[in-house]
């Protein structure tokens, strides 16, 4: 192993805050003085077309490789067993981005502009995803998560660069998808370097065909549901609600859930890989779940906390005031990412222990039951608060249900993990109810409510140092464990 979790876990949050703080510095520009409502209603018309290709076509074999090979353990697997894995994974990622470019590149023709300069424009990310998917995943699977940290900060650098140069020279939405394909060339271009993949054989031997077609079958399969559950509210927002409306909440969305998705995937890509290195040693796979699980309330749970109760304040400070009306949206998916949280150690735990029928089942069920609800309140014209509302409950349904299913198929039990930090569920609870009063009560406008969001994390760790040692303790080990590895 390259690294502990430990510090692996460490180089993700270290790479993804950086990463994220200087794509959202480029949104704040980019959205302040270029673009307009409509300009992130048709990245929602974009993200449908490309998604539908990316999720069908490719799902899963990046899951096959992080599932298949054990690096730790009683039997972990020999390295002529991994250089085939890694070749059979290669050549599917070669066919299926081959065919990924072509079809939007085709789509593209069926679209009106800008819709149609964005997918020709972003479909270049495939071509150069064909070797950095590889190296990328044997990188994650060896935990070296930081060269793959400071590829991320590199490339999102280069990106920001790109977008805000071309957004002043008047290409406007454009520029986003060229900083896109710019940006991801310099991150491929920096891990191929270091991983130095290189095939050994292109294509899938014939007494492995069976067993890859099972997975594939599967996978593509689970990936067209999935599809549906991740797409299925913007798509009933095309139909059912204005384009300035249907971009009020692809921001709203983008910049809350898209963040925490940008930030928690790569450690869910952490579990996967030290999980299915250890998936037979119970005793730790329990200490491995309670740890993260403390880890992602402590360290981000307050700070959703706040963003979600002073959104009325710094929506308007940093968007500026025409984006007033995203404010009840913005307050909806914080509340939706605090609750991922406690789902976050556990939603990929199907996949490992390899129930893909399951994991296609409760998915497909959960999709069905979001469509359905989705369909009906499009229909009835509900305002876009309450639209937002359904598909968030609907969708934490599908979380839990999931991450009970894939536990309990390990033999553990997530009602008693969840049991045993009653103490910080009480702090945080009180965490709340202070900002809440403190936004509410602020008599000193703008300095106060700035004033107000620097104390309160100070005093959320003063109350967990006096109420909750345990927690304290192991927010501190992270933190060494951070700067030592930095």
């Amino acid at each position: 192993m390259a690294t502990s979790v430990g510090k692996a876990s460490a180089n993700i949050a270290i790479g993804n805050f950086a990463a994220k703080s200087i794509s959202y510095i480029v949104t704040i520009v980019l959205a302040r003085n270029f673009l307009s409502k409509s300009d992130f209603g048709y990245l929602v018309t974009v993200d449908l077309i490309a998604m539908v290709f990316s999720q069908i076509v490719d799902v899963g074999f990046e899951n096959y490789y992080l599932t298949k090979i054990q690096l730790a353990g009683k039997n972990p697997t020999p390295p002529e067993e991994i250089k085939k894995i890694e070749d059979i994974t290669f050549s599917v990622r070669l066919f299926s981005n081959i065919l990924l470019f072509l079809a939007q590149i085709a789509a593209g023709f069926f679209m009106e502009a800008p819709v149609r300069y964005l997918l020709w424009i972003l479909s270049f990310n495939y071509i150069s995803g064909i070797f950095g998917k590889i190296n990328e995943v044997r990188l994650k699977k060896k935990l070296d998560f930081k060269v793959l940290a400071k590829a991320k900060i590199a490339s999102e650098l280069v990106a920001a660069f790109t977008k805000i140069g071309l957004a002043f020279l008047g290409w406007k939405i454009l520029s986003i998808a060229v900083g896109i394909v710019v940006g991801n060339v310099v991150f491929v271009c920096i891990i191929t370097s270091i991983s130095r993949y290189k095939p050994a054989h292109i294509g899938i031997a014939k007494a492995d065909r069976k067993q890859v077609l099972w997975f594939a079958k599967h996978s593509w399969y689970t990936g067209f549901v999935q599809y549906i559950h991740m797409q299925v509210d913007r798509f009933f927002l095309q139909f059912f609600f204005p384009v300035g409306m249907v971009g009020l909440y692809n921001f709203s969305a983008s910049q809350t859930s898209g963040n925490y998705d940008a930030i928690m995937v790569p450690q869910g890509t952490l579990m996967v890989s030290h999980v299915s290195n250890n998936r037979d040693d119970k005793e730790k796979l329990n200490g491995l779940f309670s740890s993260m699980l403390q880890f992602v309330l402590i360290l981000f749970a307050p700070i959703f906390i706040m963003a979600m109760i002073f959104a009325p304040f710094w929506v308007v400070l940093i968007f500026s005031s025409k984006w007033v009306e995203a404010v009840p949206l913005f307050q909806l998916f914080f509340g939706y990412c605090i609750i991922r949280l406690f789902g976050m150690p556990f939603v990929s735990n199907l996949l490992i222990m390899q129930k893909l029928k399951q994991n296609s089942i409760i998915t497909t069920l959960w999709s069905c039951a979001l469509l359905l609800g989705l369909f009906l309140a499009g229909w009835l014209k509900v305002p876009i608060e309450i639209y937002a509302s359904i598909f968030i409950l609907l969708s934490c349904g599908f979380l839990f249900h999931k991450s009970y299913a894939g536990t309990k198929a390990m033999g553990i039990s997530i009602f008693s993990i969840f049991a045993r930090y009653t103490k910080l569920y009480v702090i945080l609870l009180a965490f709340a109810g202070l900002a809440l009063s403190v936004f509410q009560l602020n008599p000193f406008g703008t300095v106060g409510n700035i004033v107000s969001m620097v104390l309160l994390p100070i005093i959320f760790f003063t109350m967990l140092l006096l109420f909750y040692r345990q927690g304290w303790y192991l927010f501190i080990g992270k933190l060494k464990s951070m700067l030592k590895r930095g």
